[in-house]
């Protein structure tokens, strides 16, 4: 894996104080957050976090003005943008609001789906959890839809092709990483795979290249990038995909991706509680799996449509991106953290079970 940013001492706090004119001039403490993350973050006087791009991003980032667009047009579920570090044209730090208490989804969600697997309690407190993500996804989906100063004409059509090439892509990278046990996997499931990627180009039986609808979108959405705060749900983390080259990073796609990953995050969840028990409780994983799942892509469905947008999701590209989106973790599992490889070794093959498969 890549050396993490070296953050000096003292720095945070004096972007802080540049940028926060009304925070108080002595000394303010500093308090790294020490979870798995691309780029270094440290809490700052309890009360900003101080986000250290690595490596910086020209100016302007697209995914700070995503932040001031949302503020725009008053989308309250993401912590407050601050102010922005730059230094020499590069957005070096940025700096957003601090909520004391916040915990991230792959602590508050695995914790609560191991609760769930090893008690008695009912399906019903999967499937509402479930819901609040979906609803949290579909606000966020019409936020980014909806014009502002910053992003006057947010919503468009372009190709899919760059989708299936992805897919594609991704496909061949895997092959040529993997080996052993996730290499076979991948051999078995290959025509599959490529059935699926072939489905962003013609999904039900008509090409539809050129005439998807496009929006911004979050980019890189699990449920690591969602905060519990109390009993609201925040979304974080508008860089997009770490591992994408920077000019794809915030290109306009379909919110189906998204919601794609999303859904497949929640199967990670789960994967990772099966991995703690040692697989003693398979059966009650599978099922939490399809009720949190299912629930969210109905409260999304439902969300849309209770705002006005009931066709924004485009179903038909649901799938093939649910399969990309493992073949994404797999990649990124051999590359950067091989201890995650058990993860898609799971939810990938699961997507083409009976229960999974269309």
């Amino acid at each position: 894996m890549t050396t993490r940013r070296v953050v000096e001492p003292g720095a945070s706090a004096a972007v802080v104080r540049r940028l926060l004119t009304d925070h108080p001039s002595d000394a303010l403490d500093e308090a790294p957050i020490t979870v798995d993350q691309t780029n270094t973050s440290v809490v700052v006087g309890g009360r900003a976090i101080v986000k250290w791009l690595d490596p910086p991003v020209p100016h302007p980032h697209p995914g700070v003005a995503i932040l001031a667009h949302l503020g725009a047009v008053g989308f309250t579920r993401t912590p407050a943008l601050l102010g922005v570090e730059v230094v020499d044209g590069y957005v070096d730090a940025i700096v957003t609001r601090y909520h004391p208490g916040a915990v991230d989804g792959w602590t508050w969600y695995i914790d609560e789906a191991q609760a769930w697997v090893v008690g008695d309690a009912d399906l019903s407190t999967v499937e509402a959890r479930g819901a609040q993500l979906g609803r949290l996804t579909a606000e966020l989906h019409v936020a980014l839809a909806t014009p502002s100063a910053v992003l006057p004409s947010p919503v468009g059509r372009a190709s899919i092709a760059p989708a299936q090439a992805r897919g594609s892509a991704l496909l061949a990278e895997a092959l040529a990483v993997t080996s052993g046990d996730a290499h076979q996997l991948l051999r078995g499931l290959e025509s599959r795979i490529r059935a699926e990627i072939a489905r962003f180009v013609d999904p039900d039986g008509e090409d539809v290249a050129g005439s998807v609808a496009v929006q911004p979108i979050h980019g890189d959405l699990h449920v690591g990038q969602i905060l519990l705060v109390g009993d609201e749900l925040l979304v974080i983390d508008f860089d997009g995909d770490p591992v994408a080259p920077p000019d794809e990073r915030h290109r306009h796609q379909p919110t189906a991706r998204d919601v794609a990953a999303l859904l497949q995050s929640i199967d990670h969840v789960a994967r990772v509680v099966d991995a703690r028990l040692d697989g003693a409780r398979a059966a009650r994983v599978e099922a939490f799996i399809a009720a949190a799942t299912g629930a969210a892509l109905a409260a999304h469905r439902s969300r849309l449509a209770e705002l006005g947008h009931p066709d924004d999701l485009d179903e038909r590209l649901l799938r093939p991106y649910r399969v990309v989106q493992e073949l994404h973790e797999l990649v990124y599992a051999v590359r950067h953290l091989p201890v995650w490889s058990y993860v898609p070794e799971a939810a990938l093959p699961a997507l083409f079970t009976p229960d999974g498969d269309d």
